[in-house]
């Protein structure tokens, strides 16, 4: 199960974590995931590279592979199981991380599209209970570039109503139209469509294999 997962995560792991999101791109960032190597001279000796050159993401994982098998080739380090070390690495960065209350306790995170989660208001309000930010589907090929703190509360649509009222009475357009949550339900009605597509396609293959058994 763990071969099958590294199978899957590993692409995405070169793809979104070592080139998009690119976190050995300053000593903050390779810091740690280089802490994992066996050699304290080994690690050094990356570092000095990388500092003193222009090193793209892929090369950078490369060389750390590299430096890996070497030390497992040495004498003293026959016991560094680079395959072990490897996947460590991909799993800590890529695998998706379970937390035991959100998953199972009903009453710890809310999990519908546009339920209001009760703990997310501003940070300077001390009405977090009424101002919560609202639970909203996003893009999963932009997410990289997704604000949190972007969502709107309770407090800002209420406020986004007003202003529409004001600025454009007596227009009919559905409400939501006339706040910042239109993209997101847009986007959420084009996810649910696509559903829909799909299922219907589903259904066609089935019932055609279906006909053709009974040689129609």
């Amino acid at each position: 199960m763990q071969r099958k997962a590294q199978e899957i995560l590993e692409p995405i792991f070169l793809k979104r974590v070592i080139q998009d999101q690119d976190i050995l791109r300053d000593p903050e960032m390779w810091g740690k995931l280089i802490a994992v190597i066996p050699d304290e001279e080994s690690r050094k000796r990356l570092e000095r590279f990388w500092t003193a050159n222009s090193v793209a993401p892929a090369e950078k994982w490369s060389q750390i592979s590299q430096v890996l098998n070497e030390l497992a080739a040495k004498s003293k380090h026959r016991k560094v199981n680079v395959a072990a070390i490897v996947s460590e690495i991909i799993f800590e960065y890529s695998y998706p991380r379970l937390d035991a209350n959100v998953t199972h306790g009903l009453g710890h995170l809310l999990k519908s599209p546009f339920c209001v989660h009760p703990k997310t208001g501003s940070a300077d309000t001390h009405l977090l209970y009424s101002t919560g930010r609202v639970c909203v589907p996003i893009d999963p090929t932009t997410c990289e570039s997704f604000d949190p703190f972007s969502v709107p509360t309770l407090t800002d649509l209420i406020d986004e109503l007003n202003k529409f009222e004001a600025k454009k009475p007596g227009v009919e357009v559905d409400d939501f139209m006339k706040t910042s949550l239109a993209p997101y339900i847009e986007h959420f009605r084009g996810f649910l469509k696509s559903l829909e597509l799909e299922h219907k396609a589903v259904r066609d293959k089935q019932r055609n294999e279906a006909e053709r058994g009974l040689g129609f």
